[in-house]
This record gives structure tokens, C-alpha cells and sequence, in this order.
């Protein structure tokens, strides 16, 4: 059993034969169903919420019109909180975008981050009370993902919103910062390596370059840098195009651009 949601599951198994259609019986307290699949994965729809449903399956001997016996029953219980829907960016400018969705709950937690990034490795908003919240920080002309779940007690909580994507704006007339606001590449647009200064950062670093489709291309961690300190990025190796620096603390994170020739 996979993606199962609010009212929604996939299963899937391993078919005993070269077959193209399986007998998928579908039970619960009150329902007892055969349904006729003619493809794996099979995705189910129109559940119960918080319902526990029990699944087998049956190849489907067509040569004969006969049925193999049911495999052994799986199991799997559907959320009691539904998903947010209708995730949408708008009021989009080069460093900042309000995201929107529909909910039931009065509490949300969003996650974004750039590109197709893994959930888990992106920035997670936490607490949120209305339904509807502003990025800001953002990157100039960089595409984002963002996903919301909601909480609907405190023991309740959805499975995350299907990957809503944006693109900010691109910058006119505007630079970039300088290492007085926490970081510093140079120089930029680079080739073979970069140094990167960091100012007013306490406990460990770690340092990420980024492609735009949110895959990490480089990887440190770094000592406090409470005054001024500067590493070498490495970027042999690495195609040359647009990638973004991430800076992270406990406290914060900083993200640049950097273009690698």
C-alpha cells in the first residue's frame, strides 16, 4: 500500500502470472466488494476517512474463466484529516510570493524549498493559523516548490498537498548583497572554485550548492564564523550554469546565487 490519504490509497502486488486482470476484494466494519482490476498499481478512490480496510487479490485465469485463491489480506487505515487542496502562488515579485490553499483546519505547516527539492531538505513553516502565508528571502528567476499540511487535533495530521510550483520574478536594478548582511561569493560568476565569506554566524555551518532543479552538487559544514571567516567552494566538476548557495545555522538561513562558467 502506498499514498494513502484522506480518501484515497494505491496498492499494488506482484502479479502470480503473465495476467491482465486481478479480482481486488475490498473489505471494512460495513463493506464487503470485489472490484476488477485491469492494471497494477491500482489506485482507490471515495474512501471513508479513519476507516480500516482490508485488501487481497486474485489473478484472474481469463483462458478459463477461474480465479486463483486471494493472497493474504493487507491492511492499511485511511487519515482522519484531509489533505489542503488548490495550493496556488500569487503576488509573486523577484524575492517574495504569497501562497494560498483551501483547508479545514485552523493549523498549517508549509514547506518549501527550490526546484523539485526532496521534502524533508527544504524550509518548514511551522504553526501557521490562517490559510495563506508569505515566502520571502526568495531568489530572483528561480523556480520553488512548496507543499501544506494541516493538523486537525493534535493527533490528527494530513498528508501533505500535492507540489505546487512558482517561478519569482526576475531583479531590475537590483544587487546583489554584500558580506555586511551575512555572506559574500567571490567571484561571481566563478570557474575551478569561489570563496565564500561569512560574517555573524554562530555554531555549525553547512553549506549546500544547489542546481535549479534542487539537487545538491556540493556539501560542507563549517566551523561558528561569529566575525569573518572564508572558505573555498570547490567547483571542478560542476556544469557550468546557475546554482544557488544555501548557508545554514541553527538560527538562519542564506541563500545566494552563483553562476559557474
Amino acid at each position: 500500500m502506498s499514498d494513502v490519504t484522506y480518501d484515497e490509497a494505491t496498492v499494488d502486488w506482484q502479479p502470480g502470472n503473465a495476467q491482465s486482470t486481478w479480482h481486488l476484494r475490498l473489505t471494512t466494519v460495513d463493506l464487503d466488494t470485489v472490484i476488477s482490476a485491469h492494471q497494477r498499481p491500482y489506485h482507490l478512490s471515495g474512501l471513508v476517512h479513519g476507516y480500516t480496510y482490508s485488501v487481497s487479490i486474485a489473478d484472474s485465469c481469463t483462458n478459463n474463466g477461474l480465479i486463483s485463491s486471494y493472497s493474504p489480506v493487507t491492511t492499511f487505515t485511511t487519515t482522519e484529516c484531509e489533505r489542503p487542496t488548490n495550493v496556488v502562488a500569487s503576488d509573486i515579485t523577484h524575492n517574495t510570493a504569497v501562497v494560498e490553499w483551501e483547508g479545514t483546519a485552523g493549523l498549517y505547516t508549509v514547506e518549501y524549498g527550490i526546484g523539485a527539492f526532496s521534502q524533508g531538505n527544504g524550509i518548514t513553516l511551522s504553526g501557521i493559523t490562517s490559510n495563506r502565508v508569505t515566502l520571502d528571502n526568495l531568489e530572483p528567476n528561480i523556480s520553488y516548490s512548496v507543499f501544506v499540511r494541516q493538523h486537525c487535533t493534535a493527533v490528527s495530521t494530513s498528508v501533505w498537498s500535492q507540489r505546487s510550483v512558482f517561478r519569482t520574478a526576475e531583479a531590475q536594478g537590483i544587487e546583489e548583497k554584500d558580506g555586511s548582511e551575512g555572506i559574500a561569493i567571490y567571484p561571481n560568476p566563478a570557474q575551478g572554485s569561489a570563496l565564500l565569506t561569512i560574517s555573524g554566524m554562530e555554531g555549525t555551518i553547512d553549506v549546500s550548492v544547489v542546481d535549479l532543479q534542487g539537487r545538491t552538487v556540493r556539501a560542507m559544514r563549517l566551523d561558528s564564523c561569529e566575525a569573518t571567516c572564508t572558505h573555498r567552494i570547490e567547483l571542478s566538476g560542476i556544469p557550468a550554469g546557475a546554482y544557488i548557495v544555501l548557508v545554514d545555522n541553527a538560527d538562519k538561513r542564506q541563500i545566494r546565487r552563483l553562476i559557474v562558467k
